[in-house]
């Protein structure tokens, strides 16, 4: 079950493209 990487990898994304 992966559910909590892909949702952990999701949210670093965000904060990432956020902070841009």
């Amino acid at each position: 079950m992966r559910l909590h990487t892909t949702i952990m990898g999701e949210q670093i994304k965000i904060k990432t493209f956020r902070k841009a």
